[in-house]
């Protein structure tokens, strides 16, 4: 299979939080789904933040904070995504993971989240490049 675009990188089944949920939805969803980065959507599924493991440690565990685990996912995400449509080429994609020192980069196309593509799909590629090495 040729690697060209995002589209036959990312993954197109995303776990999502809305901005009303609270940090508690959001390391619970983390745990189970094993992953370090939940995009946020508002009804109309159109990208609206993200908020990544750390954020949510952070929140966690900060010390003083009582009810810390109900605050929302709104007051913490970062609001400013940088995102890719599924045309994008992977090498622009990786480019800007690299550069930018992102985990993942959401996929949208028209603004409607359809996906995310993460470094671990781009270690993921790189293994299946090396095995196939002689």
């Amino acid at each position: 299979m040729t690697i060209r675009t995002v589209a036959d990188l990312m993954t197109d089944v995303v776990e999502t939080l809305s901005p009303t949920d609270n940090v508690l939805k959001a390391a619970r969803g983390m745990r189970l789904g094993n992953i370090r980065h939940l995009p946020v959507v508002d009804e109309a599924e159109q990208l609206v933040g993200l908020v990544t493991h750390s954020q949510i440690v952070a929140v966690l565990t900060a010390q003083g904070r009582p009810g810390a685990d109900q605050t929302s996912v709104e007051s913490i995400m970062v609001r400013d995504v940088i995102s890719v449509e599924p045309s994008t080429p992977a090498i622009s994609a990786a480019r800007l993971i690299e550069t930018h020192k992102f985990g993942c980069l959401p996929v949208v196309q028209q603004g409607k989240l359809i996906g995310i593509l993460t470094d671990h799909d781009f270690v993921r590629l790189a293994r299946t490049f090396l095995e196939s090495q002689p």
